[in-house]
């Protein structure tokens, strides 16, 4: 009953998810050694310390999105993507965003990829680089997609690469967040935003969370009011807890992107006094999505490589939002699905190593989906295709165009379906089924064929 009650007062009556007492910045999360390079009334640009004697010369700018904290990418030692990017020489900087309050409820688009350029100018010239290497997370893909756009015509060499974390730029694919796309609610939700000056973060939060009630909700609900338990002490849910506030006027303007699709159709919006066409971007770009991501579907983050004009690779995650990200090497129930055509292979991949984009298309994969270039069981091997069964079924991932790389032996080798073994198990089932009294084979190995070898 006590934790009913304090949640009833501080959460906005939903069931607290999170231990946050356990957890505090600096303490435990976001250890990562770094300074503050620039500051303004909008926000930080943080530049990691170094932890190898050389470094790339072309720094890394991430861009977190504006509806959470950046340090989500530097959880803890060993699940810390920015940790152990600067563990392989790359410059690294990120940006932190001012959790506004109403007084600067007029922060919108411009505002923000104002401070992304600068951002760019500020890593460039404490490094002596020309160009600069994008990573854009969530919500601050469609800020840094936006910025690509407008640099192209202003700037197009100042961007070597961009690599886009779970972002949705094309909102015509069904998504649970789908259900809201309505006129009248839509214009509710930015009036009530225009009159207190900011969305807060605990209505934001609010909203993700009913999109998975049984997870988030009354799971909780169960384990907090009815078993009396403390909720569980974990570093992501302490971030997610840890919310900030939207500017109305951004909230207005990602509302109208997503009711119109705007980001899709060229021109429709502008930017810095640019059109946006997302046409115009021509970099080397690296697009994630999550298999179960339910805020952004992984179709969707796809649309992405076709909406580039440059070479896009995409790698499909096997888990949801933040998982994708937060998700160090060593995970042996890990796997992902690649697609990467002969014409859009990033530089430094497969031939050309050396490169820093190469070396970020790395780095993304290590702590994310794709290994690339690890020495590890479940190692990707640059220029192997995958191992080819049977004709795919219409509607699967490999029918599309997505199979998860060739392994001699392993999980990762081939769908599921495409193991003689498999096969036998189906068919053995279905007679037993109907007692047909057939029997299986004798198997001419010794183990399952997915068994990886040590």
């Amino acid at each position: 009953m006590r934790q009913l009650v304090s949640d009833i007062r501080h959460n906005g009556g939903l069931p607290s998810q999170v231990d946050a007492g356990a957890f505090r910045v600096g303490d435990n999360l976001a250890l990562s050694p770094g300074a503050v390079v620039y500051r303004d009334e909008v926000c930080e640009i943080l530049q990691y310390t170094p932890t190898t004697p050389r470094v790339r010369s072309r720094p890394i700018v991430m861009v977190p999105p504006q509806i959470n904290k950046f340090y989500f990418m530097d959880l803890a030692p060993k699940r810390s993507f920015i940790e152990y990017a600067v563990s392989r020489g790359l410059p690294f900087f990120a940006i932190s965003w001012r959790n506004p309050v109403a007084d600067q409820g007029g922060w919108n688009l411009d505002t923000y990829a104002e401070r992304v350029v600068t951002a760019f100018d500020v890593a460039a010239e404490i490094t002596g680089s020309d160009s600069v290497n994008l990573l854009g997370m969530c919500a601050g893909g469609i800020t840094a997609s936006t910025v690509l756009s407008h640099l192209a015509l202003r700037a197009p060499d100042r961007v070597n690469s961009a690599s886009f974390g779970v972002t949705l730029l094309d909102f015509d694919v069904p998504a649970m967040v789908g259900m809201m796309n309505s006129r009248p609610l839509l214009a509710v939700a930015k009036k009530r935003s225009a009159r207190s000056g900011v969305l807060d973060g605990q209505s934001l939060a609010a909203v993700f969370t009913w999109m998975r009630p049984n997870d988030l909700v009354w799971n909780y609900w169960v384990n907090n009011y009815l078993m009396g338990r403390r909720p569980p002490a974990f570093d992501i849910l302490a971030w997610n807890a840890d919310k900030t506030n939207l500017p109305s006027a951004l909230h207005a303007q990602f509302l109208e992107i997503f009711a119109g699709n705007s980001l899709v159709h060229a021109g429709e919006i502008s930017v810095l006094g640019t059109p946006v066409d997302l046409a115009r971007i021509t970099c080397d770009t690296y697009v994630t999505g999550g298999l179960t991501d339910h805020l952004t579907p992984w179709t969707g983050c796809y649309r992405a490589t076709q909406l580039f004009s440059g070479p896009s690779t995409f790698v499909l995650g096997h888990s949801g939002h933040i998982q994708t990200m937060v998700n160090p090497p060593g995970n042996p129930k890990a796997h992902y699905f690649r697609r990467s055509p002969a014409r859009s292979r990033p530089r430094g991949v497969a031939g050309e190593g050396g490169a820093a984009s190469g070396e970020l298309v790395g780095a993304l994969g290590r702590m994310g989906a794709h290994p690339l270039r690890r020495g590890a069981s479940r190692a990707y091997s640059a220029g192997k295709p995958a191992a080819q069964g049977p004709r795919p079924r219409p509607g699967t991932l490999r029918a599309r165009g997505l199979s998860r790389p060739g392994m001699t032996r392993g999980p990762l080798s081939s769908p599921p379906w495409a193991s003689r073994d498999h096969r036998m198990r189906f068919v053995e089932s279905w007679h037993r089924r109907h007692r047909s009294g057939w029997r299986r084979p004798r198997s001419t190995t010794s183990r399952p064929p997915w068994t990886i070898s040590p």
